[in-house]
């Protein structure tokens, strides 16, 4: 799945000068407030490697998708989240699988659990719905299952200058596939009054069992870490726009990839 741009309310706030929503993040947006993000983003993946870590030879890809992010402050400790997703998936070669279809989507709820001064502990559940069926599309995306999240959140001061750091760790389940343990970190800092920078970390890995992972040839299992920076620039104190640009820094089991996502975002 392409990165996006993920925030906590706390990020987003520090970009438009006050306390704001975002998506996701330790940081819960105020009830009655929320934010819709539409992100277009693409992604190449080359340079497969194998579970045991050897490269291998195989047709690469281009991936196009766009997510919608629908974030709700249903009361102060708790936000209603959506995101659904439509994907399109290109690959190389003669026999190269092409198609267009509706991608797995997230539902669900973020309940802040505790807070004091700058600190924040938040729990995360979700569902998630399967990608369209279609032969070969449903095998490129997900099929479905559940989500959940611990995320720790925490504010301060860096160069002068309002900054956060978010980190979340869970489990997901994927429809008849391994489950994923799943992992974020960011760090976000206000580089001027209208511009809040960011530097994210996404890691998968999958939970398979040692005696399926050893039978298929692949003992140390699938890793995925990408590395993604990006700039969200407010407009207005309502709208607002982000770019970033990703990249696989340690794969096992699939391919390395590159990509970018640009973003509006609209807060009411």
């Amino acid at each position: 799945m392409t990165c996006v741009l993920r925030l906590s309310a706390l990020g987003l706030g520090l970009a438009v000068s006050a306390a704001g929503p975002a998506a996701a993040g330790a940081f819960n947006p105020a009830a009655g407030e929320g934010v819709a993000i539409l992100t277009a983003g693409f992604s190449d993946g080359r340079d497969f490697v194998d579970g045991a870590g050897r490269k291998l030879r195989a047709p690469g890809y281009r991936k196009f998708e766009t997510q919608a992010h629908l974030e709700y402050g249903v009361t102060d400790w708790l936000a209603a989240l959506a995101r659904p997703r439509v994907a399109a998936i290109h690959e190389d070669g003669r026999k190269g699988f092409r198609g267009v279809g509706v991608g797995a989507g997230e539902f669900g709820v973020q309940a802040r659990l505790w807070r004091a001064g700058g600190w924040v502990i938040s729990a995360q559940a979700l569902g998630r719905t399967p990608a369209a069926p279609g032969g070969r599309f449903a095998g490129w995306e997900d099929r479905g299952g559940v989500e959940a999240r611990l995320a720790l959140g925490r504010s301060f001061s860096a160069f002068g200058s309002p900054a956060y750091l978010d980190a979340q760790i869970g489990v997901r389940t994927r429809g008849g596939r391994a489950d994923e343990l799943v992992a974020e970190q960011t760090f976000g800092l206000r580089a001027t009054g209208t511009l809040l920078a960011l530097a994210q970390i996404f890691t998968t890995r999958s939970l398979e069992s040692v005696r399926r992972r050893t039978a298929r040839g692949a003992p140390e299992g699938a890793v995925r870490v990408k590395a993604q920076l990006g700039l969200v620039y407010d407009v207005t104190p309502f709208w607002s726009l982000g770019a970033a640009a990703f990249r696989t820094v340690l794969v096992r089991d699939g391919a390395r990839e590159s990509g970018a996502t640009l973003s509006v975002w609209r807060r009411f």
